[in-house]
């Protein structure tokens, strides 16, 4: 009763059926309950499986049952190998057409704006900032001013400038939000 299927199902299954011709010509108390669980435990790994969910009562459900499987994996199996088996066609690498991402001139204004920020410093002219500064601020865009003068050691954050910053702050934090950051 250690049978093992080593061909296919329909073989297993004639061996299988001539050794219970010979165990029930022994012994006829044996019936198909005794024999139904040999059988499956005889079937390839692959098939025993879908065939013990089945839960078949006789032999010859089993059987059914595991040449339904049997055919089932013969085709996975021939589909796998005949896509193994061909060429796979030469694909040119895919080249992207974004642009690199260009540092913005804004980066310096970004820095400078944080620096003060942080340190509780006027966005304008750098001093410590007070209530009442703004009244008093030297460098904060007055109405009348019809030109800045600017240079990178004593950067000018006007109004336009520090607009600019929070919206793309908010662009950054709405990509990043979108790429699952939360």
């Amino acid at each position: 009763m250690d049978l093992k299927q080593t061909g296919t199902v329909a073989e297993y299954t004639t061996q299988f059926q001539a050794l219970q011709f010979v165990v029930t010509m022994h012994n006829p108390n044996y019936d198909e309950m005794f024999f139904t669980p040999h059988y499956i435990r005889g079937l390839k790994e692959e098939i025993r499986g879908t065939v013990e969910s089945q839960m078949p009562t006789t032999v010859h459900k089993a059987s059914i049952t595991a040449k339904v499987q049997q055919g089932v994996h013969d085709r996975n199996k021939a589909r796998y190998q005949r896509n193994a088996n061909q060429p796979k066609p030469y694909m040119p690498p895919r080249i992207e057409n974004k642009p690199a991402p260009q540092p913005t001139s804004l980066w310096r204004d970004r820095q400078l704006r944080d620096y003060r920020k942080a340190n509780g410093l006027c966005f304008n002219c750098g001093d410590k900032f007070v209530p009442d500064h703004l009244e008093v601020c030297p460098k904060r865009n007055k109405p009348q001013t019809n030109a800045l003068i600017i240079n990178d050691l004593d950067r000018e954050l006007s109004d336009d400038v520090l607009n600019q910053l929070a919206a793309e702050d908010t662009l950054v934090r709405l990509r990043w939000r979108l790429q699952g950051g939360e």
